[in-house]
């Protein structure tokens, strides 16, 4: 049996009262974890349904009931995604961006047209983080092939997660910017007294309602249809064939362009600025494990997403950028492209169509950007089973911890454990539990071993190997 076709994981139990990034909390985080000597993409996608998250090769599963701030799992459904108007006016923006070479300062006034905008800055848990001075392309580029290039799928790795550099250093979050805005509201109770005293000595005007000496006024829309006919009567067609041929004429409201077409809106022949998505030379054309998506404007790196491929979705990890172009929105232009991917790699695999977007935090306010992605779903924390982000959101405003599905019959199949079942490995060799246990009969693990089989489901402690020393 060859090792490199298993995950190989260690399991450590519940860690209590830490601080939690969110709330700022000192002492009221808790979370199960997991490190992944090395991990399959399908059983990372099967663990990361029962809500487990990454960063590099630790897995992390919050404590859901106890916890301060619950971490709900969501997901995208990319093939219905529906784009909202503020994020098309992302992308409009970027375009211009890049055709015409909008500064900072001339596109503040864009920057806040859509709530989007704010998204880039929030620190989702070490989900998205700025980070300055990236190199230039022209000077770094057989670093970045070397170190900081996409991660390719190794075909000797059968498609395993691996970490997507362990030499990378984030800074703290910068500080908060504050933005005044003056409003003055039209018609406001002081312009609207001084505007009566000066109508007071005004004759009044007495309204007698509709003339009835006139005809009653036409919709236009009517109006129009009936010019349309009069112009097919004209051409010697009946009333009744004319009336039947603008029935059968009726066209569906027309659609707004699509999410790739707005994304690979042509450029002018000679556009202010290029943005290049680069692509390893080396890497394959398709493939599951782990990958940077490297944003280089000019020659110059601007942001990197850090994303996982998986069977069935493909997964946002990081995503750091030059806080130099925080202008441009690039959290949520990035989210619209990863979108974009996974349609695109449908098309190739007809079970990756959804868009994982970490945990959503429905007591932090600046997480809850991520429900704008329609439609979204969130898991629930104890069936395991996804429900539309709408209804999960009525239930959090009344408790921050839920379980979503109603039905109270429904439970966790695959949270039933055979011990005897779970897969060991000890003294590099892989064996059930029950044999282990018959090699080690002084030692009593039981429980810590079914707190993992629950916690990661039977279907993977039957497929993953538990390290036992």
């Amino acid at each position: 049996m060859a090792s490199r076709d298993y995950s190989i994981i260690e399991y450590y139990a519940e860690h209590e009262g830490y601080r939690c990034g969110y709330c700022k909390s000192t002492d009221t985080n808790y979370s199960h974890g997991l490190w992944a000597h090395t991990m399959t993409v399908q059983d990372y996608q099967d663990i990361i349904d029962r809500g487990w998250r990454r960063s590099g090769r630790y897995c992390y599963k919050p404590t859901m009931h106890v916890t301060c701030c619950p971490m709900y799992t969501i997901k995208c459904e990319a093939l219905e995604f529906k784009i909202s108007k503020s994020q098309k006016k992302v992308i409009k923006r970027f375009n211009r961006f890049l055709a015409h070479g909008l500064s900072k300062s001339n596109d503040d006034a864009l920057s806040l047209e859509g709530s989007e905008a704010s998204d880039d800055q929030i620190q989702d848990g070490g989900e998205m983080m700025d980070v300055p001075n990236f190199p230039k392309k022209s000077d770094q580029a057989k670093k970045h092939k070397e170190d900081a290039k996409v991660l390719s799928v190794d075909p000797s790795l059968s498609g395993r997660i691996e970490p997507e550099g362990s030499d990378l250093s984030y800074p703290e979050p910068p500080g908060k910017h504050k933005l005044e805005l003056s409003m003055e509201k039209s018609g406001d109770s002081s312009e609207t007294s001084t505007d009566s005293k000066k109508d007071a000595n005004l004759p009044k005007k007495v309204c007698l309602g509709p003339d009835g000496a006139r005809p009653p006024m036409k919709k236009a829309k009517l109006m129009r249809l009936e010019r349309k006919q009069e112009k097919l009567m004209k051409k010697g067609f009946s009333k009744e064939e004319a009336e039947r041929m603008l029935k059968e004429k009726k066209q569906p409201p027309p659609q707004g362009k699509s999410l790739e077409e707005l994304l690979n809106e042509p450029l002018p022949e000679d556009p202010a600025h290029r943005l290049e998505p680069w692509k390893p030379v080396d890497g394959p054309p398709h493939g599951y494990g782990s990958f940077h998506q490297q944003y280089w404007l000019d020659g110059r790196l601007i942001a990197v997403a850090v994303i996982d491929i998986l069977p069935y979705c493909v997964s946002s990890v990081y995503f750091y950028y030059d806080p130099e172009f925080g202008h441009l929105s690039l959290g949520t232009y990035a989210s619209l492209r990863e979108i974009a991917l996974v349609r695109s790699l449908h098309t190739h695999s007809s079970a990756l169509k959804y868009y994982y977007m970490g945990f959503y935090i429905h007591t932090c306010p600046k997480m809850r950007y991520k429900a704008r992605y329609n439609p979204s779903f969130l898991l629930c924390p104890e069936t395991y089973t996804w429900h539309p982000i709408e209804q999960c959101q009525r239930k959090l405003d009344v408790s921050r911890y839920s379980r979503f599905e109603e039905n109270s019959s429904v439970l966790d199949e695959d949270g039933q454990i055979n011990i005897n079942e779970i897969l060991i490995l000890f003294h590099k060799q892989a064996m059930p539990y029950f044999i282990y246990r018959t090699l080690n009969r002084n030692t009593d693990d039981s429980e810590e071993v079914m707190q993992y089989a629950r916690l990661v489901g039977m279907k993977c402690a039957r497929r993953m190997l538990l390290v036992r020393v």
